[in-house]
């Protein structure tokens, strides 16, 4: 018998408006009840997850949330951090630098000021929405270098991002874990994250 189900959200878990169907939440309610454990692994930030823990009664000690594709793992009740393998203040500076140079729209998750953005865009409001948290417009240049930051993201229309990606440094796969999420959405992570690792951790 399988000791534990991880579940990927939007386009897995998650139909297109945003819902669990009848069918999956009874069916993981069901795993639940044989001693499956079912642990959400979600490249959204926790905030874009809770309402879905609470919803699949997946809060308790003897569970577990992967956030940011893995590179945030928490205790869903004492929010205890797992493992944490993020970025900081200084991979915003190089990227932003980057996203300037590929005429690419770039926004960041920060520890301390949470959806950063040096200018709103399209999909830095669907970021924002999808995941009911607020938009911090901040000079990216006056981002302290040690600041810890889990996420960073490139987001655009899809041609925009295809080519930006097509052009991407390719010293920056050495660097990054680079995860084109949704056409959209292009994410760099610790070189260590990722939902595998999380999964171990």
């Amino acid at each position: 018998m399988y000791k534990l189900v991880a579940i990927d959200m939007d386009g897995t878990l998650l139909r297109e408006d945003k819902s669990v169907s009848d069918r999956t939440r009874e069916a993981i309610k069901a795993a639940k009840a044989k001693g499956v454990k079912i642990v959400l692994a979600s490249g959204r930030p926790i905030e874009g997850i809770n309402r879905y823990l609470e919803e699949l009664d997946l809060i308790s000690k003897g569970d577990y949330v992967l956030s940011y594709n893995g590179s945030l793992v928490l205790n869903t009740e004492t929010k205890e951090v797992i493992s944490s393998d993020i970025l900081s203040g200084k991979d915003i500076h190089d990227l932003y630098k980057i996203s300037k140079e590929l005429g690419v729209n770039i926004h960041a998750f920060s520890r301390a000021h949470g959806l950063i953005t040096p200018k709103t865009s399209t999909y830095t409001e669907v970021e924002a929405e999808i995941n009911g948290i607020k938009i911090n417009e901040m000079d990216f240049n006056l981002v302290d270098k040690e600041d810890e930051v889990v996420k960073i993201m490139f987001i655009d229309e899809p041609e925009i991002l295809s080519k930006a990606a097509d052009n991407l440094p390719k010293d920056l796969y050495n660097k990054y874990t680079i995860v084109r999420s949704t056409p959209y959405f292009l994410e760099f992570l610790n070189i260590n994250s990722n939902k595998g690792t999380g999964m171990e951790a």
